[in-house]
Formats: structure tokens, C-alpha cells, sequence
């Protein structure tokens, strides 16, 4: 059966036509001029319509004068036959462009009915348009026309009368209103703002010949939905050319295809009446948000092979929506499928931009919930959203702000939206107690470096450096606002306040010291531990296994990076950092890029003065007098010099003398003790002066700092404790407010005497 049988006595004149015209011309490919040359010469009563409409006078030679240089050198032959009704002499192929019109007018046509003269001219009206556009402006037509109209388009002969409620031509939509939504069947409640630009990117895509697909590619949140809802609105409204005014947006989730689909062969069947639909009814177009779902190599079957032969028949129209980096993970990887779209960058809109969408926004939420919103509340959702939501995008994060400020207000019972609620949903967005410009935050900043010296005993000169760089770069006063809020590394010994000081920190800034996230660099000594890191690539082992310091990321974008023995880290590690130190920015091996802008970075390493040393070492007791030139010598040793520049301030812990170490056992380590005993068994702990001494004697050295003097606290004092208390338990001799002071014998020896506990004073 050919083609051809389909075709009514007006189609076949106008293949004729063009025939004719490539015989006499002594061709044997048949080009889209020779159609729509053909369309003209053959007289039929759809073109005659189309004339009149137009009040044109065409000469089908005009179309010939200024078709497209490109156009038929360009296009390779196909292997259909264009002939007469039963054509009996040389074969004549059909030029590319010509079998994509045929084959749009037979689904225009529909299934099993006849193709008319009528459907041959709407499936080449782009390219009429085009060259009595170009006529016109080359002066060859006079007068020039207004607009071009399209005449309607008329039922076959053969077709069945349809129901009011189903366009004229059209089958059955069965599997698109099963799965999907037809967004243009309700119009938004709000309007599309700012977006103008891409929408009307998207309708050019959509009236194209060739491709009519778009792809709107762009990170999680800038409103890629959005858009297709904008066009669906605007197809509502009437507010689109005419070649898609009348039609109909359906969005289906792909995973809503694959849903029940257990059984072999039941997602291709469903698949393959989906495609059906869509060429039976072309006033429909197609929009699949996360298309690259149908990029699945895993299957049995890909289910992007079965769209590819549709889409490349162009029967029906496709937009599809993808992030950035699923884009290059999945879908660009499949060539064919990638071929058939064209791709339309969607950027995350700008600070004005969002402001406008915000305001568009504003009276929705606030009929919605019955409040008001402030003009300042507004503007502090922009800033802080954009300042401290780091990893999500504008404005999808700016007005999840919004959404989430009015609830809470109303939660709260008050009647407007004022800026210090948006400061607390902000600050419970991003996990913390409280953010910037709040009474809070401003007093601990003002205050950071007695903060900080209360937590971190004996180390005054690095509180002050740390102090006044991150002060610096938490106002926004930095030359580099896009870089880390500090990057620091910490030299010295063991045990003297490195991670102590990056805890506080943390528990300073954000109100807990959860925010900090610890990574022990010597994990990371061999060359593969990059991987560990930022994830392996696709294909290799550790491909999906979570990262601690993506996982980190991702829980806290604000707060404190410890880089723990950074030293011992392998150099492929080191050079990953330098991007970071410098730009504040870390990409995954997915492509998912992660913003640390917000975060304070500190780099500890164990590096001080031993006397077997065999290269370079920092030297605790002369470190205040060392010169910067010296420090970056004796650090070359560890760092290379690139890397040694991007941190900020680095920052040299001392070594404790006897007297700190006494200061830090009265208020750090007996005060931990004594409260652990209180809120477990009622107890408090004192100790005599002569116990603090054995402790000290014990517990006390210059290389091993305060760790040294813990354990030396647990050996000496809490294990005989540990003893006396469980005897006093099986004697049932402990009182609720019982206080037991440790004390030497006359020979040396720990004793504890138990009192009616007073006050915790912090010593005896």
C-alpha cells in the first residue's frame, strides 16, 4: 500500500504540480519550494481561501527567487516516491524538509482518514509565511499585507462527526488526561513575572519546522515550570500567534509513566499510545519536567528510544525541563535524544527581578493567609535569602521565605509579617538560632573576642586574630565577599586549643556547635581519597556512596569547616582546596556545585619544634616573634606556596605553662566533671589543694597541652570515684545533695570525703 492512497484528487494535483516542476527542471529530488510552488500552481480551493483572506497576488516564481540559500543544498535526499496518482515513470525522491511536511499533514489528518490539500498547506505554513515575508520586504508585493491568515482547518469527508466537547479532528486524549494535567485548563493564580524573555524564546522554538522542541535547562528553582505555566496561560488568554492559539499543554511526570508498569512490555505499550495521542491530536503539546528520567541504560528497554522515531517524525510538539547537571550526566549523553530538542538556558533571576516577583506575589499570600506583609519584611527576605540560603536558587528560596514567614506569623497569632519574623525563618531555614542584624548576632559580634577567650583559655593573641577577620567578613567589609567567611589555619601543638577555638567559634556565630563540620584529614592521606571527598565519577567504584563533606554541606551552609590535621592530607587533596580557599565555591562529581561563602574555614595543623626534627617546623615558644616570611619558609615544608597564600591569617597556637594548665583544670576540666556527676547521680565534686597538685604533677606537659591533663584527671580522680561511689551505693549511704571533696592521706593516697553539698564554687 502506498502512501499515496490516503491522499485526495486536490493533495495528489498539488504533488503533481510539484513533480512537474522538478521534471521540467531535470532534477530528481523534490524540494519544499516545489511544494509550495505546487500548492499555488494546482489551484486547489485551500489555497484559493488562503489568497483571498489575504488579498494576495502571489506568483509562485517569487517563492522560488528568494528560498533560502542553505535550504536545498543543504538537505539530503529521502527515499519516498512523490509522483502522480499511480506513478509510472523515473522515480523522483523527496527532499528532507518535504517528507517532514507530508508527515505533519498526515497527523494532521489523523489516523485512517484522508489528507487534503488543506492539511498540506497548514503543515508548510511556516515556510509560506517565511517567503511572502521576504517578498514583501524585498518590495515584489504591494500593498503589505498586515498579518497572514490561515484558513481553517476542514474536517475530511469520511471523518465522523465529534462531540462539542472534542475538537474537530481530533481523537480521544485517554492516556494524557490519565497521567497528566492540562495546564492550560485553569489559569494561574498569580501571573508569570520577569520571564517575558524565555517564554517568548520557548513560543519561537515551538513554531519552528524543524525541532519544534524546546528544552529549558536550569539549576533546581529559577522557575523552569513556571515558564511552560506562563505559556499555558498566555495560550489561554488568546496571546500567542496563531500557529498555537487553541492549544492545549498537558504535563506529565515521567515518573508517573513508569508507575505500575511492572510487567514486561507495559511501559512500551503506554508509551507508544501516549506517542499515538499526541500525533492524532497536534493542538496538543507535550511538557515532561525532569526529562532526563527517560535516559535509562539500565532497562531492558531505553525509554528515550521510544520517543526519538516520534519526535524525529515532528507530529507533535515536546517541551522538556532538566537541571544543569542532569542535563551532562544523563541526557546529553544520549546524542539522538539531545539532537531533537533545542536547549534554552534558563538563568536564576537577579535581586530586581525577584523583588518584582515577590511583589507579584504579595497580595496572593496575603489574602491567602489573612495577613500583611511588611516593605522591609520583603526586602530582608531578599537579602538574607540571598546571603545565607546559599545552596538553593532565587526565587523559588525567596518565596519558600515568604510562604514560611506568614505561617509562622500566624502561628504566633500576629497580624503582619514584620522583618524580625523573616529573621527567624530564615534562621530556621539554615538551621541556626539566630542570623544577621539580629540583637543576637550583632552582640556576639561585637563581643567575639570575649566570647571566644571565655571558651578558649590561654591562647588571647589567636582569639584576637580570628576575632577581627571574621568580624571583617561577617559585616560584608571584605574586598571578596563571594570568598569563605575566614580561611584560617591553625599552627602548634597538641592539645593546646586548635579545634577547641574552631568549636566555639561556631557555637558563637550560629548558637550551637553542630554547625561545625569536623573532617580528620588523616582519612584523606592517599591519592584516591579526593573521591571521598566530592564523590566518585559515574563508572567507578564509590559511585553514590555519601561524602562527609558534601553531606555536611548540604546539612549546614553556615558555620565552621574543620580541615583536622590538614598537614597529613595527600597533596591531590590540598590542590582541591585551593579552588575553595579562593572562590568559596566546591563542585561535586555530579556537577552540583556548593556555595561555602557563608562558612569560616579552619585548617589545624600539628606542627611545632621536636628536637629530631629533619626539616622545618614552627616553633611554639618563638612563633610570636616570627616573621611572615619565616612562617610561609617553614610551612613550605607541608603546603605549596599557591596554597599558603589563600589562607587568611595563619594563626600560632602557644604552649601551655603550668600556671594556664592550673587555670584551665579550675574552669574548664573540675567544673565539666563536677556538672556530669550532678546531673547524673546529685553529686558534686571538689578537690582539696594537694589533689590539684597530684593532678597537675601528673596531668601537666608542655607537648601533649590539655588532652594530657584530662587523662591524667580520669586517672587520677574519677576512676577511685567511680569505686567509692558504687560502694556507697550498696551501703545506701549516698544523700540526695551529697558533695564529695577528694583529698591525700598523709601517705599520699586518694581519699574522698563526703558533705551536705553548698554552692559549686568551681574549686576547694
Amino acid at each position: 500500500m502506498s502512501r499515496y492512497d490516503r491522499y485526495d484528487t486536490a493533495a495528489l494535483d498539488v504533488l503533481k504540480q510539484a513533480q512537474k516542476i522538478v521534471r521540467q527542471q531535470q532534477r530528481n529530488v523534490c524540494e519544499i519550494d516545489d511544494l509550495l510552488a505546487g500548492l499555488l500552481l494546482a489551484d486547489t480551493p485551500a489555497t484559493r481561501s488562503f489568497l483571498k483572506l489575504n488579498d494576495l497576488n502571489l506568483n509562485p516564481r517569487w517563492l522560488r527567487k528568494v528560498q533560502p540559500s542553505e535550504t536545498a543544498d543543504a538537505l539530503p535526499s529521502g527515499a519516498d516516491e512523490c509522483s502522480d496518482a499511480k506513478p509510472a515513470t523515473a522515480k523522483i525522491t523527496l527532499g528532507e524538509m518535504v517528507r517532514a511536511t507530508l508527515d505533519k499533514a498526515e497527523g494532521l489528518a489523523g489516523s485512517n482518514k484522508p489528507i487534503m490539500s488543506e492539511h498540506l498547506l497548514h503543515a508548510a505554513w511556516s515556510e509560506i509565511s517565511e517567503r511572502i515575508l521576504i517578498c514583501v520586504k524585498k518590495g515584489d508585493m504591494a500593498p503589505e499585507p498586515e498579518s497572514l491568515i490561515l484558513p481553517p482547518l476542514q474536517s475530511a469527508p469520511a471523518e465522523p462527526p465529534k462531540s462539542s466537547a472534542q475538537p474537530t479532528g481530533c481523537s480521544p486524549l485517554k492516556v494524557l488526561n490519565e497521567f497528566g494535567q492540562d495546564l492550560t485548563a485553569t489559569d494561574r493564580a498569580f501571573p508569570i513575572i520577569g520571564r517575558d524573555e524565555e517564554i517568548q524564546d520557548m513560543i519561537g522554538i515551538l513554531m519552528k519546522f524543524f525541532k519544534p522542541n524546546p528544552l529549558l535547562i536550569g539549576e533546581a528553582g529559577v522557575g523552569k515550570t513556571a515558564i511552560v505555566e506562563g505559556l499555558a496561560s498566555r495560550i489561554r488568554q488568546g496571546n500567542v500567534p496563531r500557529q498555537l492559539q487553541g492549544c492545549k499543554v498537558f504535563e506529565i511526570k515521567v515518573n508517573d509513566l513508569f508507575a505500575g508498569t511492572g510487567m514486561h512490555g507495559s511501559f512500551e505499550e503506554r508509551m507508544r499510545d501516549l506517542i499515538n495521542e499526541l500525533e492524532a491530536n497536534p493542538n496538543v503539546i507535550l511538557f515532561l519536567d525532569e526529562i532526563h528520567q527517560l535516559v535509562q541504560e539500565g532497562r531492558s528497554t531505553n525509554p528515550a528510544d521510544i520517543l526519538k522515531p516520534a519526535l524525529a517524525r515532528g507530529r507533535f510538539r515536546c517541551i522538556g525541563a532538566t537541571t544543569l547537571a542532569e542535563y551532562h550526566r544523563r541526557f546529553q549523553k544520549d546524542e539522538a535524544l539531545a539532537r531533537r530538542f533545542q536547549a534554552l538556558r534558563v538563568d536564576e533571576p537577579d535581586t530586581e527581578a525577584t523583588r518584582h516577583i515577590l511583589k507579584g506575589l504579595k497580595p496572593v499570600l496575603e489574602k491567602h493567609h489573612g495577613l500583611t506583609l511588611s516593605e522591609d519584611a520583603l526586602e530582608i527576605a531578599i537579602r538574607l535569602g540571598k546571603e545565607f540560603i546559599v545552596n538553593r536558587r532565587f526565587p523559588d528560596k525567596a518565596i519558600d521565605v515568604l510562604d514560611r514567614a506568614f505561617t509562622n506569623a500566624a502561628a504566633s497569632n500576629c497580624s503582619q509579617v514584620t522583618a524580625e519574623v523573616i529573621r527567624q525563618t530564615v534562621a530556621r531555614i539554615i538551621g541556626v538560632s539566630f542570623v544577621e542584624d539580629s540583637d543576637t548576632y550583632k552582640n556576639r559580634l561585637s563581643f567575639l573576642e570575649d566570647k571566644l577567650g571565655y571558651m578558649v583559655l590561654g591562647q588571647d593573641k589567636a582569639v584576637r586574630d580570628v576575632a577581627n577577620t571574621v568580624r571583617l567578613c561577617k559585616k560584608r567589609l571584605d574586598l571578596r565577599p563571594e570568598r569563605p567567611d575566614g580561611v584560617f589555619l591553625f599552627a602548634g601543638p597538641s592539645g593546646v586549643g586548635k579545634t577547641a577555638l574552631a568549636e566555639a567559634l561556631s557555637e558563637t556565630l550560629t548558637g550551637s556547635s553542630d554547625h561545625c563540620i569536623r573532617l580528620d584529614m588523616s582519612e584523606f592521606s592517599e591519592e584516591h581519597a579526593v573521591s571521598r571527598l566530592i564523590g566518585s565519577p559515574a563508572g567507578y567504584v564509590g559511585y553514590g556512596d555519601p561524602s562527609p563533606l558534601i553531606q555536611g554541606l548540604r546539612r549546614s551552609a553556615s558555620g565552621v569547616l574543620l580541615l583536622d590535621e590538614f598537614e597529613k592530607a595527600h597533596p591531590n587533596v590540598h590542590r582541591l582546596f585551593l579552588q575553595v580557599f579562593d572562590s568559596g565555591r566546591l563542585t561535586d562529581a555530579g556537577g552540583e556545585t556548593y556555595s561555602l561563602s557563608n562558612m569560616t574555614i579552619i585548617a589545624t595543623a600539628n606542627i611545632f619544634e621536636k628536637p629530631a626534627a629533619s626539616f622545618g617546623f614552627i616553633s611554639a615558644k618563638s612563633s610570636p616573634s616570627t616573621s611572615s616570611g619565616q612562617q610561609v619558609k617553614l610551612l613550605r615544608a607541608f603546603f605549596p606556596v599557591e596554597l599558603i597564600n589563600r589562607f587568611d591569617d595563619i594563626v600560632v597556637f602557644n604552649s601551655l605553662d603550668r600556671n594556664m594548665a592550673e587555670k584551665i583544670l579550675h574552669q574548664r576540666v573540675l567544673p565539666l566533671a563536677s556538672q556530669n556527676l550532678k546531673t547524673r547521680l546529685g553529686v558534686d565534686l571538689k578537690l582539696s589543694a594537694v589533689a590539684e597538685a597530684l593532678v597537675l604533677d601528673k596531668g601537666y606537659s608542655e607537648e601533649l597541652g590539655v588532652r594530657n591533663l584530662q587523662r591524667a584527671f580520669e586517672e587520677v580522680i574519677l576512676k577511685p570515684l567511680a569505686q567509692h561511689l558504687e560502694r556507697c551505693d550498696n551501703q545506701a549511704s549516698k544523700t540526695p545533695d551529697q558533695c564529695v571533696i577528694a583529698d591525700l592521706n598523709s601517705d599520699s593516697s586518694l581519699f574522698f570525703q563526703e558533705t551536705v553539698s553548698i554552692k559549686q564554687e568551681g574549686g576547694s
